[in-house]
């Protein structure tokens, strides 16, 4: 009789171990490219004046929001993000000084159209946005790629704990008696900006690239001697 022989323990809730059990964690992986991207663009305005900060950050954000209308991009898919105003300081000699007020406007656009990413920037920075914080790349509906996933996941959990029954010499019981499924999540790429102050005039590429949807299983399969 061989000992039992147990893989990387798993992070989701199994029952106890039986003897003549092998347990294996399986992955899956699909590539699919990205159909929608949230462009989080930023109005940046600094004043002695608070009410003259507010006032010249409202005016720039009209100005990028009229620009992104006249995009033909839906006012549905604009949408304000955040909104700060904070005191800035100066230390001197240990000393606190009040330099100015500091507000920030984030408008996050939702775009369908990967085409118009670089259009988009470009114009909100030549109508005053001055920060770019992130493109955030997404797939509006993953399903089948999560059953692929799934299904690859499957898969790699079986050649494992065939591999591991093959290491024993034993023989290995299908289908697997019990299947625990991880989570199945769509890896972002590093964004191309992030709180980057942006220049006018200067001709945007965007490259959305791909993202990988991932499935994880712990599949716990019985063997024989």
């Amino acid at each position: 009789m061989y000992e039992d022989y147990t893989r990387v323990s798993s992070p989701y809730p199994t029952r106890a171990t039986a003897t003549n059990e092998i347990r294996v964690i399986g992955e899956g992986i699909v590539d699919v490219q990205p159909d929608q991207a949230d462009v989080i663009i930023g109005i940046i305005t600094e004043n002695k004046e608070l009410v003259e900060a507010q006032r010249e950050n409202a005016q720039i954000s009209s100005a990028v929001m009229n620009t992104l209308l006249t995009l033909q991009i839906p006012r549905e898919k604009i949408r304000t993000s955040d909104y700060s105003i904070f005191p800035q300081y100066d230390f001197i000699d240990g000393v606190q000084t009040f330099r100015n007020y500091k507000v920030e406007h984030r408008l996050t656009v939702t775009l369908s159209n990967m085409e118009q990413i670089g259009l988009v920037v470009d114009q909100a920075i030549e109508s005053g946005a001055n920060s770019i914080l992130a493109i955030n790349f997404s797939v509006t509906n993953k399903m089948n790629q999560e059953q692929q996933a799934l299904t690859l996941a499957v898969h790699n959990a079986t050649q494992k704990a065939a591999s591991i029954a093959q290491a024993l010499r034993v023989q290995l019981s299908l289908p697997p008696v019990s299947i625990i499924e991880g989570l199945g999540m769509v890896n972002i790429p590093e964004p191309l900006y992030s709180t980057m102050p942006m220049v006018k005039g200067v001709s945007t590429t965007i490259e959305p690239g791909l993202l990988q949807v991932k499935a994880t299983i712990t599949a716990v399969f019985q063997f024989t001697s």
